[in-house]
């Protein structure tokens, strides 16, 4: 079993915008940039200078996504980051599809299953999302995992099934 030890941080300012600035210096030059990716190891929204990247980027013409549990999605956080004219898309970390596997996954015991839901729903549905056709991708864990040393199935099928019903009413409720 690997475990990753690191200090909780965000990456240095100075370091994320000399690879920022380096991009733009490619992009300066008629070279190709993929998009950039603002995840890994920690959510994105939970740092103070991710406006500041982003708008660097819309600047820049340097297109962007980045990846967040949802966790902190409110109204004006959810306007605020689809407002930004180079997002490409959301990929939201789900992962627990239940209220079992929320709290026992995510460790989530004082924060309710169904308001996580609505608030994932509230990005999908917001107005500034759907005006600016940016697409949302939902990741979630469908194998094993390692929960305190056991390995255990992260749903069952059941669980899965109602899970996907719920996405397929909001497809449709997206296409009224």
């Amino acid at each position: 079993l690997l475990i990753l030890e690191r200090k909780k941080e965000n990456m240095l300012d100075e370091n994320v915008l000399k690879v920022l600035n380096e991009l733009k210096s490619y992009k300066d030059r008629g070279l190709e940039v993929p998009p950039v990716t603002f995840h890994c190891l920690g959510e994105p929204l939970m740092n103070p200078n991710l406006k500041k990247y982003m708008s660097f980027c819309d600047d820049n013409d340097i297109f962007y996504w980045t990846v967040s549990n949802g966790l902190l999605f409110s109204n004006n956080r959810c306007d605020e980051l689809f407002s930004h004219k180079n997002l490409i898309k959301l990929e939201l970390s789900v992962h627990t599809i239940c209220d079992r596997t929320f709290s026992s996954l995510r460790g989530m015991k004082k924060f309710d299953f169904q308001k996580y839901i609505l608030l994932i729903k509230n990005a999908v549905f917001i107005k500034t999302r759907i005006d600016n056709n940016i697409p949302i991708q939902l990741d979630v864990m469908y194998d094993k995992n390692l929960e305190n040393g056991r390995i255990f199935n992260a749903f069952n099928k059941e669980e899965f099934r109602s899970f996907c019903q719920s996405m397929e009413q909001w497809a449709e409720e997206l296409e009224e």
